[in-house]
């Protein structure tokens, strides 16, 4: 990835979330107060493998400076932040692993059995998403209202689609491949093709998965996607 690139991502989660890029340069970890983490109350713990950033509501702040002090200079996790709460009751979220595609490697070669789809498609995408558990569905997120909407087909029939979500210069990646057709690089061939899509126009390509999601994280580092951060969530269970 080049330096252009993680300073754009850099840019891109700074301006998302409201604080200076310069604290994932920094090693360590840095504390940021978020008026929006109060109701309903959270904490989110964005890190890399050099620097954390650790969101806090107002009413928590003080309290886990205080406690956070001995990791001075440490990259710290959700568990760490759970601890440094004490006898505040929290309840982890899932860890999101975010990749983006690295503009350096050779785009992917143009599979004839992929295309985008048009509205004439979209019964063919309803059955796909059908075909599919509600979760996968959901995490999946393809949809013909997305900017870019592909689809890998065979003898006609539809058997995994993907999308891009384009929010200013970013595009997200969202997947399905029928159950029927797992196994069979289906999902890999459509996200390379969407890596293609995204580096002609500029655009930096964004790959979200849930950290456990082993094969999914394959897929996005078979494709040219590398490592950017993890994040996690910590739901305040009562007010304090």
């Amino acid at each position: 990835m080049t330096p252009e690139q993680l300073k754009r991502i850099h840019a891109f989660w700074a301006e998302a979330y409201g604080f200076d890029a310069t604290a994932l340069d920094h090693p360590g970890f840095s504390l940021v107060t978020l008026e929006g983490l109060a109701s309903p109350p959270r904490l989110v713990v964005l890190r890399t493998d050099r620097a954390a950033v650790v969101f806090v509501p107002p009413f928590l702040a003080s309290r886990l400076r205080a406690s956070l002090a001995p990791f001075e200079g440490q990259v710290v996790t959700a568990s760490d932040v759970q601890a440094a709460l004490g006898d505040v009751p929290t309840t982890p979220g899932n860890a999101d692993f975010i990749l983006y595609h690295d503009d350096t490697r050779s785009p992917a070669q143009d599979d004839p059995r992929i295309r985008r789809l048009q509205q004439e498609d979209a019964s063919s995408l309803d059955d796909l998403n059908a075909a599919v558990s509600d979760l996968e569905r959901d995490l999946g997120n393809v949809s013909m209202e997305h900017d870019v909407v592909l689809g890998y087909f065979e003898a006609g029939r539809l058997l995994g689609a993907a999308s891009l979500i384009i929010e200013d210069d970013v595009a997200d990646v969202g997947v399905l491949t029928h159950p029927e057709a797992r196994g069979r690089s289906v999902g890999r061939a459509l996200v390379g093709a969407l890596a293609a899509e995204g580096t002609r126009h500029g655009w930096l390509v964004q790959y979200t998965t849930m950290e456990r999601n082993v094969g999914s994280v394959k897929i996005a580092q078979a494709t040219g996607f590398v490592p950017f951060a993890v994040e996690e969530a910590l739901r305040v269970t009562e007010s304090q």
